[in-house]
């Protein structure tokens, strides 16, 4: 994962943080660093650093940000994507930017590039193609699961899940970076559930009405759910909730009883 600094004076450790995890992780070895002349870089402690490394210094010229044209392009996509990321989310918050900045970098690093023959950087670094099932878009809508230590008083009665919008990843699969609206804090949660998701253009979209008669065999509509109630309800909902993802979606922020236990109960059950 990528490193986010707040000030300038931080530099040097993430440079060495960053050269010891690359040897005692990925038993590599930096050959060289290309940076411009910014005072960051040039300190004593850095300086000579590089040299017990072994590790060359590569300054670039003064007002030619074209010497180092890859990094330039490559921040320029990123601050694209950050605008895009931002403006996208369900909550904008400027806040989240450093967030959008990992996320854009995370994902970057997981496109095929020209420049390794349509290799993603990273199977290029590890070998091995990286997994892309747990990826989601950035600033979407999703609930992690409150423990019980953590609920307010009435604990029986208190949610058991807060609302969150989801910002980023880790270096474990499955745990992910969420932002919390309420508190404005930055948390990360294995305990997560993202709700359908429909995404424009990809499928047809099928809206229903509930006065509309259609058969479970095809199409499950709430009128037939609401007038056969004894023929397994449980599976009608859910049938008509994987056929109607963004309804079942508004349903279920709106509190709807059934859809808000079946999706909770498949969320406690791992689904």
């Amino acid at each position: 994962m990528g490193s986010i600094y707040e000030t300038k004076s931080e530099t040097t450790k993430i440079i060495k943080d960053f050269v010891t995890e690359i040897e005692h992780q990925h038993h590599k070895s930096p050959k060289a660093f290309r940076t411009d002349n910014g005072g960051e870089y040039v300190t004593k402690d850095l300086k000579g650093f590089f040299e017990s490394m072994g590790i060359i210094h590569e300054f670039t010229p003064p007002y030619s940000p074209e010497s180092n044209g890859v990094a330039e392009h490559l921040n320029q996509t990123i601050g694209e994507a950050l605008r895009a990321m931002l403006e996208s989310a369900v909550t904008y918050d400027k806040k989240l930017w450093a967030e959008a900045v990992l996320t854009s970098v995370y994902i970057k690093n997981r496109q095929p590039h020209s420049a390794l023959q349509d290799l993603t950087p990273y199977e290029a670094f590890y070998g091995s193609n990286p997994s892309i099932q747990h990826l989601q878009p950035f600033g979407r809508e999703c609930y992690i699961h409150v423990p019980y230590q953590k609920r307010k008083d009435g604990k029986k009665l208190s949610p058991r899940a807060q609302r969150a919008i989801f910002t980023g990843y880790t270096n474990t699969i499955n745990h992910y970076r969420v932002f919390l609206p309420d508190t404005k804090k930055t948390i990360v949660s294995a305990d997560i559930f993202f709700p359908p998701l429909q995404i424009e253009g990809a499928l047809p979209q099928r809206k229903k009405s509930i006065h509309q008669h259609e058969t479970p065999s095809s199409q499950t509509s709430l009128e037939y759910i609401y007038t056969n109630k004894d023929k397994g309800t449980d599976d009608l909902w859910r049938q008509w909730m994987r056929e109607n993802p963004q309804d079942a979606n508004n349903m279920f922020d709106n509190g709807h009883p059934t859809i808000d236990r079946l999706i909770l109960a498949d969320f406690r059950a791992g689904k």
